[in-house]
């Protein structure tokens, strides 16, 4: 039994001494060709992403309330449509019409307005500025000369939007005007609607 035992101990002691000895050997005294990579450089490599185009504006619908004559109320509603751009910036054409309440007694209804304002602003979505010329007329009585600017934002990223613009508009008197030339500051608050 002791040399059953013993034959035992020598198979074990055998079979785990086995991967010592092999590991032991090296690829060359065990046959097996060595490859040697040489080192690499590594270049970095530039990935060039193009930027996309900023969105151009679209097609927008203006409503708000305002002044005229330094403190007169009115509303405004318009419409604007892109025409083009100039480098970084978007050129649109609104075209308006106001209605000038007069709170007075003998005031024969509100005085319209009807203006075209070229546009000049900024790509994107986000609060950014506008401005630019501005031609319209009173009818019958003025033509108006002037320019407006103001600050546009978005409600979220739904079409609708809010801006806050100033005007100053000189108007000149047409046949029914006297020859009068009339000052004309105002502001205008409201919404507008991207489609």
């Amino acid at each position: 039994m002791q040399t059953a035992l013993t034959r035992t101990l020598a198979l074990a002691f055998a079979l785990a001494a086995a991967p010592f000895t092999s590991a032991q050997t090296t690829p060359a005294e065990s046959g097996t060709p060595i490859f040697v990579q040489p080192p690499q450089q590594q270049t970095p490599q530039v990935v060039i992403t193009p930027t996309p185009p900023p969105a151009p504006d679209r097609f927008t619908v203006w409503g708000g309330v305002g002044t005229e004559f330094y403190v007169l109320p009115g509303v405004m509603i318009g419409a604007s449509a892109p025409v083009g751009r100039l480098g970084k910036v978007n050129l649109a054409v609104r075209a308006s019409a106001e209605a000038l309440l007069i709170p007075l007694p003998d005031a024969n209804g509100p005085i319209p307005f009807v203006n075209v304002d070229l546009l000049l602003s900024g790509s994107g979505r986000g609060l950014r500025a506008y401005g630019g010329p501005s031609v319209g007329t009173i009818p019958g009585f003025a033509i108006l000369l002037g320019g407006v600017g103001g600050v546009r934002g978005d409600f979220g990223a739904g079409p609708w939007g809010y801006f806050a613009e100033a005007k100053a508009r000189v108007g000149f008197g047409a046949a029914g005007g006297g020859g009068t030339v009339l000052v004309l500051p105002g502001v205008n608050l409201g919404v507008t609607y991207r489609f």
